[in-house]
């Protein structure tokens, strides 16, 4: 268990720093989620949308210490006796895994988060606000930095598109009003309200609303396609071949949430989309929001998800135009990753089965009786543009591992084919780095003339 105290130490001074953002809002519940060494099946599992077949995660929960609704004082200021220290939280979280787990290592998942929140009520002047800029972030909305829900809350929660109100009211608990409280100043925080707009949650449960979606016939849900649709089965009926070899394509839309946020300012505007003007959608306005994607005008400038925060990003460039997450953009991303999946499947001759989705923006095409896959490819690139006004990269190789690492090759908004015969070549000029999840002890072999040393080196 010694070899635990590092990480649970690390785990809560990162949830402690997230909590200190605001801290007029207490939690009530710890939530600590292990998973150990990974099924040999789970990666299969994954890829094919099994999730009730996936590893195993033990979630466990616990009242928050030292900071419960009792030890709030009635007209104490907000934060008054925040923060409880790291230590006492990677304290708690220890007591509470060794309650299930016997043996943490290996681990696959480690994670610690915070829910059932309320809200402390400010009395007298804020001067801590006044003179603390983060304090400010409160009237702006929450951020995706919150803490995450239990596991035991509902995947899919605030996330029914068909609908403008949350689909999850608050539980009795946490529904009451400040004066059933023995007159503390506590208002509760709609959890749905929060999943609603966070992209962290739109992105976990995605898959189980896609497969759910497809179920239901993968169109009822949402908007159809009929125009691109019917043009792109012609196109692809001229290029058919039966005997012509069969393909991977893998396609990968261009900064999906940037894209679809710019591509709708613009449409409320009345204007055409602005693509180079350096934009980026962030999780808040806050110095600590999170970067979630950025256009390629802005990449172009320097900016990118590994600058983290936008206060980093606003030293980089103080011109970014900053997009926040919001319900409605999400509402958009959804209607528009549903039309894209409709077009692979009418570009792979109305076949569900070779339409491979491995996320909300990327997904593998088995292509066959295609005589010319880069016409193949251009047609359905342009079906994509002019349906969802958004650009994509498609790439096109004898297996799927090629045809993502040609994808990646080509972006943005662009397509290629590697052959068999130039596949050793086109892997040799790359970097390591770009090696997608990659078991590199067979490489120096596949290489042939490669050296060990060449590829540590990154070359």
């Amino acid at each position: 268990m010694a070899d635990l105290d590092p990480w649970l130490a690390s785990l809560s001074a990162e949830l402690l720093g997230r909590l200190q953002d605001d801290p007029s809002c207490r939690p009530r519940t710890l939530v600590l989620h292990h998973r150990g060494r990974l099924d040999t099946d789970h990666a299969k599992n994954w890829m094919a949308g099994r999730t009730s077949e996936l590893t195993k995660t033990v979630s466990r929960s616990c009242a928050f210490p030292e900071c419960s609704v009792a030890s709030i004082k009635p007209g104490s200021a907000a934060g008054a006796d925040w923060p409880i220290p790291a230590s006492v939280i990677a304290e708690t979280a220890r007591k509470l895994l060794q309650e299930r787990v016997s043996s943490p290592f290996p681990c696959s998942r480690l994670a610690l988060g915070a829910t059932d929140f309320v809200k402390v009520e400010h009395h007298g002047p804020r001067i801590t606000a006044f003179f603390n800029a983060k304090a400010r972030e409160d009237q702006e909305g929450p951020e995706e930095k919150s803490p995450p829900p239990t596991e035991s809350e509902s995947e899919n929660e605030g996330f029914d598109f068909g609908s403008e109100e949350p689909v999850t009211e608050v539980p009795p608990a946490t529904a009451q009003t400040k004066e059933s409280r023995q007159g503390q100043d506590v208002l509760p925080i709609n959890v749905a309200e929060f999943h609603r707009a966070s992209r962290l949650h739109f992105l976990g449960t995605w898959r189980e609303r896609f497969e759910r979606w497809r179920a239901a016939g993968g169109g009822g849900a949402g908007p159809e396609v009929p125009e691109q649709a019917d043009r792109l089965r012609q196109e692809v009926a001229v290029l058919q071949q039966d005997d012509a070899e069969a393909v991977w394509a893998h396609l990968d839309m261009d900064c999906f949430f940037a894209s679809v946020a710019t591509r709708d300012m613009a449409q409320s505007a009345g204007t055409e989309a602005e693509e180079e003007v350096p934009t980026a959608v962030v999780s808040g306005l806050g110095a600590s929001s999170e970067i979630c994607s950025a256009n390629y005008a802005a990449r172009r400038a320097g900016v990118n998800t590994h600058l983290w925060s936008v206060e980093r990003a606003r030293s980089v460039l103080p011109s970014l135009r900053l997009v926040p997450i919001s319900s409605e953009l999400l509402r958009s991303v959804e209607e528009t990753w549903k039309k894209v999946y409709q077009l692979l499947v009418v570009a792979c001759k109305d076949e569900p089965d070779h339409v491979f989705m491995r996320s909300c923006d990327e997904a593998a095409l088995s292509v066959k009786g295609v005589r010319d896959p880069l016409a193949w490819a251009e047609a359905l690139r342009e079906a994509v543009r002019v349906q969802t006004c958004c650009t994509c990269s498609v790439g096109i190789g004898p297996s799927q591992l090629v045809a993502k690492l040609a994808t990646k090759a080509c972006k943005p908004n662009g397509q290629r084919r590697v052959l068999q015969k130039e596949v050793r070549p086109f892997i040799a000029d790359l970097p390591l780095r770009d090696m997608p999840q990659g078991q590199f002890t067979g490489i120096p072999e596949a290489w042939g003339s490669r050296e060990a040393e060449d590829i540590e080196a990154g070359i």
